[in-house]
């Protein structure tokens, strides 16, 4: 008796303590809205889907979730960041509601605006003193653990710096040129009614300011290389009106618009223009490619203080090599490595001395000889020489011998095949599954898998330009991986 009083305890406690207390939106827990970042731990594991609110219509979602919730400051814009633990890809969209049990209007939702492939959102124009609803998920439905925090931004949303429209950096005409990236450093800026006056999609832009000195500007891109899928950039100039506050409301285009669908060199050639005016030139990545590119005849100032190319880590026999490349530095000190074993709680691990100020590419190496079996998380902080630290990046690198479901997919980017490499500890069947942006479906097939590696081959030829979701199950795992489709 006392044996089986002390198992059914056991059982009530474990309940208790695995369904987080967030499950539904009148459970949301309160985050603050800081000055900078101050993360939450939080956990979908135990969780259930959440019925009666609308869906969120991104990041593949089929629940379960959990809920947060904040008070939005007196400007009516904050900044909703999270970072990776065992869930490493994930969806969340904000809603407004009267009250926890009321009428639930969507906002906005994002799959993949945060660091790797985590979410992010900046929201502006919201209701001072309101509550604003945060739902987190999975993508494709799986679990795990993560950290959210919310931040107060400008009156304009997002940070001061050519991430935004406000805050652009300086062109200066004359000879030289200035190089810069379109990778994930930069995230969505879509004001006024930029959207509609845009030949494509907006993703990672970022902006330049110049003054008119004649009735016409030209911007020869004469470089465009180490893009992630092959699409190239996109590139506009505007002519731009702000509201009392300094923020952008309204676009003009002045100029053709840039935007070959690869990495076809071209002009942007800006006309009309009135001598001593201010204009802007917005550059994007092409469906969000994160590629390097340099512009001729003008000289910058006021970009991104370090412009990271990539953030590498892989398995080595002494330990996970790390590897990042820059494409320009201000006033940088040194790197400032950090390593997690939860994703939420870093320690310095070690330095690697900085370049300064430079426009060249630089690569760094850094070598963990201590990284443990499993998960690791790595962060980039940079350091400038008067002491201004900023958090650049985040990685994780799994470290494990034995792994079962999906261990590799190459190439990826692809362009006709690509091979999804399984591994399994015994003879199994995998339901595959993959559908592409729309949720149709490519490919629907079983696979029986040996014990060890098998290699599935799919002919991507006739696929469309974009990015798959490639599901995998199971009876001993369950994978959710992307994989990116170029012309």
């Amino acid at each position: 008796m006392r044996y089986l009083l002390s198992t059914l305890l056991c059982a009530l406690y474990t309940i208790v303590i695995a369904q987080p207390g967030n499950d539904n939106p009148c459970g949301a827990v309160l985050l603050p809205v800081n000055a900078g970042c101050t993360n939450t731990a939080g956990t979908t594991v135990a969780a259930t889907n959440t019925a009666g609110i609308p869906a969120p219509g991104c990041a593949s979602y089929s629940g379960p979730d959990v809920w947060y919730r904040l008070i939005v400051p007196a400007n009516g814009a904050v900044a909703l960041n999270t970072t990776a633990g065992t869930t490493t890809d994930s969806g969340m969209a904000i809603y407004s509601a009267p009250a926890c049990g009321g009428a639930f209007t969507l906002i906005e939702c994002d799959d993949d605006d945060g660091a790797g492939t985590m979410s992010s959102i900046t929201a502006n124009g919201l209701t001072p003193g309101s509550t604003l609803y945060i739902r987190m998920w999975d993508y494709g439905g799986g679990n795990g653990t993560f950290s959210i925090c919310a931040t107060a931004t400008t009156p304009c949303g997002g940070a001061m710096n050519n991430d935004y429209c406000p805050y652009p950096a300086l062109l200066t005409p004359g000879g030289g040129n200035f190089s810069a990236t379109t990778d994930v450093t930069f995230t969505q800026d879509q004001p006024g009614n930029l959207s509609s006056v845009f030949c494509g999609s907006i993703e990672n832009n970022s902006w330049y300011q110049f003054t008119a000195t004649s009735a016409t500007a030209t911007f020869p891109i004469v470089s465009v290389t180490g893009c992630v899928s092959g699409w190239g950039i996109q590139a506009h100039v505007y002519s731009v009106t702000y509201n009392a506050s300094g923020c952008c409301t309204g676009f003009t285009s002045v100029s053709n618009c840039y935007n070959p669908g690869n990495t076809t060199l071209g002009t942007v050639t800006a006309t009309g223009l009135t001598v001593g005016n201010n204009y802007l030139l917005m550059i994007d990545g092409n469906g969000g490619d994160g590629c390097e590119f340099t512009i001729s005849g003008w000289t910058a100032t006021g970009i991104l203080p370090v412009e990271i190319i990539s953030f590498n880590g892989a398995n080595e026999d002494e330990g996970v090599a790390l590897s990042w490349k820059t494409l320009s530095e201000v006033n940088n000190d040194y790197y400032e490595i950090l390593h997690s074993r939860d994703g939420l709680n870093y320690e310095s691990i070690g330095k690697v001395t900085g370049a300064g100020s430079s426009t060249e590419q630089h690569v760094y190496s850094f070598l963990d000889e201590q990284a443990n079996e499993g998960i690791n998380y790595y962060q980039l902080r940079q350091v400038d020489f008067d002491g201004k630290q900023t958090a650049v990046e985040k990685i994780s690198v799994t470290r494990e011998i034995n792994k079962n479901g999906i261990i590799n997919v190459y190439p990826n980017p692809t362009s006709n095949n690509a091979t999804i490499q399984f591994n399994s500890e015994k003879n199994e069947e995998v339901q595959l599954l993959i559908t592409d942006q729309r949720g149709h479906v490519i490919v629907n097939e079983l696979i029986q898998l040996e014990n060890g590696v098998t290699n599935y081959s799919i002919n991507t030829e006739n696929w469309s330009k974009g990015i798959y979701h490639i599901v995998a199950k199971s009876s001993t795992f369950t994978n959710n991986i992307k994989l990116s489709k170029t012309l």
